[in-house]
């Protein structure tokens, strides 16, 4: 990756969670930031953090706003969703810790939160949902799993265009392994 230089206005990608659920882990991976020195040394985000960057394999430039998912900072986020964040924002991704069970609901409410905000803006943004740390040899109640996938449906409903998946950053650093 190298800094954006160019005039034209880069894509905006903003990415929400609670904190500890992996998001600037998400963040450094969309940076093609595959070196494991990158994330031993993550500290919690404070606020928010932008980094700015051109993908060398696609010549785009992005902007990844990267949210602090503590909940003092979960509440000004909230407050400033469409006033500051989402102008001119791409893509929102929602990153949910797999592994944190007893915080799904927290997770679902916050979820839930930015989505009524999102609606009462009639702001239409594609939502891509990681259900983050799905990592291998890690053992999930699958019935859990759909009940959670399930609840998200229905907090996102037909009223945005959006994907869901299961993600690690493991899978980043095995594909960097094996080209």
């Amino acid at each position: 990756m190298e800094t954006v230089s160019s005039n034209k206005k880069p894509n905006k990608i903003v990415i929400f969670g609670l904190d500890n659920c992996g998001k600037t882990s998400i963040s450094l991976i969309l940076q093609r930031k595959n070196i494991l020195s990158f994330f031993t040394s993550l500290s919690p985000t404070r606020d928010y953090d932008t980094q700015l960057f051109k993908d060398k394999n696609s010549d785009s430039e992005f902007v990844i706003w990267d949210l602090g998912g503590q909940e003092q900072h979960r509440d000004k986020h909230l407050k400033n969703l469409l006033s500051e964040y989402m102008v001119g924002t791409n893509k929102l991704i929602f990153v949910i810790d797999i592994q944190d069970i007893e915080r799904y609901d927290l997770a679902l409410d916050y979820l839930n939160k930015v989505i009524l905000e999102l609606k009462s803006g009639k702001v239409k943004v594609r939502i891509t949902i990681f259900l983050h740390k799905f990592d291998s040899g890690i053992d999930l109640d699958e019935e859990l799993i759909s009940g959670l996938k399930h609840k998200i449906e229905e907090i996102i409903s037909n009223d945005f265009e959006y994907k869901m998946y299961t993600t690690s950053i493991y899978a980043a650093f095995k594909r960097t392994l094996t080209t």
